[in-house]
Parts: C-alpha cells; sequence; structure tokens
C-alpha cells in the first residue's frame, strides 16, 4: 500500500543525503500502482499474472488490468511480463516489455480448470491453448488472427516439481544453468523465473541468480518451513482459486502429509468466500492424505468443511475446529513421526498464526 512504501522510504532517508539505498524494490498493490507512479518515477514493472483475487475490492480482471497498466505509463517504466498469461503478456504494447515464460514440464499438464478468460487485443477473439500449465498460463494464442503468446526473453524448461522443492533448466540467451528451488509449485517456479529476469536486467550474473534462487529463504506464509514443538510444518497462504489449487497440487506430491486450512472473511481476505469452490480441493480426496483427518479451522471453518465434503472427503475425516488455536494444537498432537503438517490459512488467519507462535517463541520469517 502507498503509506507502508512512504514509511520504507522515509525510514531509509535523511535530510543531508536523501535515500540511502541504491536501488528500491516494492511489492506494489494493484489499486496503488498508479498513485505511486504519480510520485515516483518507476523505472521498471514486473507483473506476475492476472486472477481473480478479492473481487470485492477491485471488480473484475479488466479492471485490474487497466490499473497496472495506467502505472506502467505513467513513467513509461520498462515492463517485465510472464509471456505465458494472455492478460499479462498483451499489456502496455506500446511501452518496452521484456518476457519470461515456462517451455517445457516433465510432468503431465496441470488442469486447467483455473483457467481465466482472456481474449485477443487485436481481435477480440477468445484465446486458445496449445499446452496449459496451470489457470491460463500456458503456450496461448489467437485462432482467429496471427496474435499469440511472445517469445520470452528467458526461460525454464524441464521443470520437475516435487513435494517440497523445485528444478529446472534457467535459459538466458544461448546460457543454460541448472537451478534448484527450495520451494513447491509451478506458481513459485514462475515467480523464481521472474525475479531471475529482473535480476538479469539489473546486471546480475547468472551464475549469481543460479545460487541466489538455490540459497532463497522464502517470505512470511509463502511456503514457509517451520518447526513447532519439534515437528515440521509447511505454512502457505492461500487466497484465490489458482494460488490455492497449486497450494494443494504441492500437499498431495508430499504422502506423509497432514492438513490445517483457516479461513476467515475479513476485508484483507475478501469477504466473499465463494473462490473455494472455484479451486481444485478434489485432490486432496483422491490422495493419501484422505486417508487421515483434515482439520478446518478460522470464523469460515463450517463453509470450508462443507466444501470438503463435497470435494469427497469423508464426512468423518473432517474435523471443525473454528478457533486457531485449538486447531493447531490438535493438528500437532495428531502428527505421527515422519509426517508434515501442511498449514493453508487465508492471510488475516496468517496474522494470527503469527500471533500464536510468538507467544510459543516461534519466530515465522521477516517477523
Amino acid at each position: 500500500m502507498v503509506t507502508g512504501i512512504t514509511a520504507s522510504l522515509v525510514e531509509s532517508a535523511n535530510w543531508a543525503s536523501g535515500i540511502k539505498a541504491d536501488l528500491c524494490l516494492f511489492e506494489i498493490d494493484e489499486a496503488a500502482l498508479p498513485v505511486v507512479a504519480r510520485e515516483v518515477k518507476i523505472e521498471t514493472v514486473l507483473v506476475t499474472n492476472l486472477f481473480r483475487d478479492q473481487l470485492d475490492r477491485f471488480g473484475e480482471l479488466d479492471t485490474t488490468a487497466k490499473l497496472i497498466s495506467s502505472g506502467i505509463v505513467k513513467n513509461h517504466s520498462r515492463a517485465i511480463l510472464n509471456a505465458d498469461d494472455p492478460n499479462v503478456s498483451q499489456l502496455v504494447p506500446d511501452e518496452s516489455r521484456f518476457f519470461y515464460g515456462i517451455e517445457s514440464v516433465k510432468e503431465a499438464t496441470v488442469s486447467s480448470s483455473n483457467q481465466e478468460l482472456a481474449y485477443c487485443s487485436k481481435c477480440g477473439a477468445e484465446v486458445a491453448f496449445h499446452n496449459v500449465f496451470y489457470g491460463q498460463l500456458g503456450h496461448w494464442y489467437c485462432p482467429s488472427c496471427e496474435n499469440s503468446r511472445p517469445k520470452p526473453n528467458i526461460v525454464a524448461k524441464d521443470v520437475e516439481v516435487f513435494a517440497t522443492s523445485s528444478r529446472f533448466k534457467l535459459q538466458i540467451g544461448s546460457s543454460e544453468e541448472d537451478c534448484v528451488l527450495p520451494l513447491p509449485g509451478l506458481f513459485n517456479v514462475y515467480n523464481a523465473l521472474a525475479a531471475a529476469t529482473a535480476a538479469h536486467y539489473m546486471g546480475v550474473s547468472n551464475q549469481a541468480i543460479r545460487y541466489g534462487l538455490k540459497e532463497y529463504n522464502t517470505l512470511f506464509g509463502r511456503s514457509e518451513k517451520l518447526v513447532i514443538d519439534g515437528k515440521p510444518v509447511i505454512v502457505q497462504l492461500i487466497k484465490n482459486p489458482a494460488g490455492a489449487t497449486q497450494a494443494v497440487s504441492s500437499c498431495v506430491k508430499d504422502d506423509k502429509a497432514r492438513l490445517l486450512i483457516a479461513i476467515n472473511d475479513n476485508l484483507a481476505d475478501g469477504r466473499d468466500v465463494s473462490w473455494l469452490w472455484d479451486a481444485d480441493f478434489e485432490q486432496l480426496a483422491k490422495a493419501a492424505a484422505a486417508q487421515t483427518s483434515l482439520v478446518v479451522s478460522g470464523q469460515r471453518a463450517e463453509d470450508m468443511a462443507v466444501r470438503m465434503k463435497y470435494a469427497g472427503y469423508a464426512a468423518d475425516k473432517i474435523v471443525c475446529v473454528p478457533k486457531l488455536q485449538e486447531a493447531l494444537e490438535l493438528s500437532l498432537n495428531e502428527l505421527k513421526e515422519g509426517e508434515t503438517l501442511w498449514l493453508m490459512p487465508t492471510y488475516t488467519c496468517l496474522l494470527d498464526l503469527q500471533k500464536l507462535l510468538k507467544s510459543m517463541g516461534v519466530s515465522m520469517s521477516c517477523t
């Protein structure tokens, strides 16, 4: 948000020399980008993807896309865009643009059940796909004209995704680096690829990029690995259908997983929780985790319990514990040797978890 960015800049400045930094890197809310762009000359804007998120705040995707575009155009910022998302790669065609994308994945194509509608910016036809990685991210083309996915400047090839890590070949020009990422999920591969592209255009060497990816320590609640009472826990924030589907896809690769899902509907989460029905929780009913109890918590614990019942999870294995502290204690107590607790909270549940763990003497990343 604008206030947070302002506070960060003030904290890093003094009256004598201004801001004590060579580079400012900010994650900017979509609605805040045009406002920040009016106050600060932004050199580069990186856009990852566009999925429905907090529709009660932003409306539909075209509104979000317009906000991002206006923020880029304001300073004619360099745009680093995801070539695989047709809603992103068609933004700001008259500005300086660089693209990144995934070339190939070594496993079967992920379901496109969370695919957002996308249309050709030239003729208005709905785009089609030669290959879909997840959601509407893939190798797209317009069936009515010559418009298609732009050729990425930087690509990830032969992507392999495991329960707690990923591996891929990073191709930058004629150079190719074997990269290991200590994070699961195709969504994290895309995030890593975006970061690698930004780093490359800032002059970082390919070897340094590879090392940085390998040694990356996750941020607050984003596939964050913790040890609580001597037991392994992975915390993965969920807030929209595509992200939740990808988080679940990572979880089901772990045949020793137990799951706690915590759903709130505060303003920062989005009041509308109907997105739970668009996420592919059906994967869980078919996985090894379906043989164990599933704990649901938060203000909308009962809604999540109903969702999991309709997803095919056995009703007698769904445990509804609205209070997060009690839900966490129960989940940890049931965790057996060799098992990992996967904890998937919405944003304000994540904040509640942070406070709860702090009282237990456990610190989360960046806190």
